[in-house]
């Protein structure tokens, strides 16, 4: 409403409001019946006013179209901030989606890490299994060689037949005491013979000691056996526990491959429903620009039909002059509704800024719209990604199944080869020690011999030889025959010491002597090769040639 010199000119708004918003569930009816009241109110002539209240009666209608037109703006804006929030929450769906995918992802590594770890503790659990069974093996191996050592039936045997060459011996020394027509002395002779039956005696007492304790070896050795099996049967029992474990795993591992192969294809059903809704909102937007572009439209008409509005109302005016003196009395009302007439109209441009900005939301929309449909087909890449990932992950399993049973094959062939090799070594060792008992016989009969070589020339000296010059500790012995004796070859028991104590008091009898002779050079023979030797001693050290430590 404008005021000029004192006459009113009421100005009719567009019933959209410039600016302003489509309200979808409003029909072209009520916007017609609208503009006809708005079309009443300005078409009305002068003589339609009755007194001072129609005017503003028809005032109130224009305010109530207006109303109207608010409400409908209102409510197209809440439609707008639905859909907004509509796709926002598609947004955080597709980003939950997304979320969910990474999660997929990280668990699928976590499991395929989890599975390595698990094959590695395998493996690390298969090595000590290994040792075990090879340091149980060893000791065993050590008490059979240490039961062998104790108890061996060739060193049984050898004493058996130490003791033979014993009896033999005595045998022979009896022989030869009763067949030697020379005096021999009964007393060492008794000497070695009781020596012999001591002998007998402890080997008799040795074979008995062997004996007890081939049996108490005997029963450790088959306790020893007793627990290697009881071990052996342990070890199975938990390599067989081991792989159920390993199977009922894998067959864990492959139902929750199913399970997310069914989480995947839920998703993508999810995600193929949630690229529909997107579309059929691409395609309310697309109604919704129509709709605006409509609703501009009608706008320019309504602005054209207020064009026309303002010229009926100049020709109105002059009807309102005529009867300026009955409006005189509501000129304040007038000029109050005149300052509603300019809130209605800051009001309608407030409209059409925000209409603006709906326009530019809608273009935001698009953008956004696009960018996620580059998402979903981001995401479309992603899933055949990870699909691939998962028949990797299925091809690497069957190959470490492979290796698992190539390790337990490897790991046959090597307890097999280590049982052959100390198989081996065993009888390697049991040749050794026969060896080494061969030379302690053969050292012990070397010195036995040289004993009695050295007693039964010490015992020739005393009785046969004559006296000599020499000093009792001279390692001269001569073995003089009787026609070098003097008087007439006879023997009187004249010793050494005799001899010696009867120069001292000077009653040593006027002996005469022809000749000395020389005595035998002895000699020694080794009983491997036959080589001589002069000396005891450099035979011992021969022996032991043959006879490597």
């Amino acid at each position: 409403m404008t005021t000029e010199e004192g006459s009113i000119v009421i100005v009719a708004p567009p019933s959209s409001g410039a600016g302003g918003g489509y309200h979808p569930g409003g029909s072209d009816e009520e916007e017609n019946q609208g503009l006809q009241g708005a079309e009443g109110l300005v078409s009305g002539s002068p003589s339609a006013v009755q007194g001072g209240g129609v005017p503003f009666a028809q005032l109130q209608e224009l305010m109530t179209i207006i109303d109207n037109l608010r409400r409908e703006n209102t409510d197209l804006r809440n439609n707008l901030t639905d859909q907004n929030l509509v796709i926002q929450h598609k947004s955080r769906n597709l980003e939950q989606i997304n979320e969910n995918y990474r999660k997929y992802d990280e668990m699928v590594k976590a499991k395929h890490q989890e599975t390595a770890l698990k094959f590695k503790r395998l493996k690390d659990e298969n090595q000590k299994l290994k040792e075990d069974l090879e340091k149980h093996s060893k000791a065993g191996h050590t008490r059979d060689s240490n039961a062998g050592e104790m108890v061996n039936e060739e060193v049984e045997k050898e004493l058996r037949e130490q003791l033979e060459e014993a009896q033999n011996r005595i045998e022979v020394l009896e022989k030869q005491g009763q067949s030697d027509g020379l005096p021999l002395d009964a007393r060492n002779f008794e000497t070695q013979l009781q020596a012999e039956r001591n002998k007998v005696k402890d080997l008799q007492e040795k074979l008995i000691q062997t004996e007890d304790l081939k049996q108490k070896a005997e029963k450790r050795l088959k306790a020893a056996f007793q627990d290697l099996a009881k071990i052996r049967e342990e070890r199975k029992k938990d390599a067989a526990e081991l792989q159920d474990n390993l199977v009922q795993e894998v067959n864990n591992y492959k139902q929750q491959i199913q399970s997310l192969l069914s989480e995947l294809a839920e998703n993508k059903r999810n995600l193929s429903l949630h690229t529909k809704k997107v579309q059929e909102l691409h395609e309310a937007n697309l109604q919704f620009d129509q709709v605006n572009t409509a609703y501009h439209s009608k706008l320019s008409m309504y602005e054209e039909e207020l064009k026309k509005r303002d010229v009926h109302l100049e020709q109105m005016k002059q009807d309102y002059t005529i009867c300026n003196q009955s409006l005189k009395q509501t000129l304040q009302r007038a000029q109050t509704e005149k300052h509603e007439k300019q809130m209605c109209e800051e009001e309608l441009q407030r409209v059409k800024q925000s209409l603006h900005q709906v326009n530019m939301q809608v273009q935001l929309k698009k953008g956004e719209i696009d960018s996620l449909t580059a998402r979903l087909v981001s995401m479309e890449e992603s899933l055949e990604s990870r699909n691939q990932q998962l028949v990797e992950a299925n091809e690497a399993k069957n190959i470490m199944q492979v290796q698992l049973k190539q390790y337990q094959e490897d790991f046959e062939r090597e307890r097999q080869a280590r049982e052959q090799s100390h198989h081996n070594n065993q009888a390697n060792l049991m040749k050794l020690k026969t060896l080494k008992d061969q030379k302690d016989l053969l050292q012990k009969e070397v010195d036995r011999y040289a004993q009695q070589q050295a007693v039964q020339a010490f015992g020739n000296h005393r009785y046969s030889h004559p006296p000599s010059p020499v000093t009792p500790t001279s390692p001269v012995y001569s073995s003089t025959p009787s026609s070098y004796l003097p008087y007439g070859g006879q023997d009187r028991g004249y010793d050494i010491d005799e001899q010696h104590r009867q120069e001292m008091f000077g009653q040593a009898p006027n002996r005469t002597y022809q000749r000395v002779q020389e005595p035998v050079q002895q000699s020694f023979h080794c009983p491997m090769c036959g080589e001589v030797f002069a000396e005891s001693g450099s035979l011992e050290i021969h022996v032991n040639t043959h006879f490597p430590n």
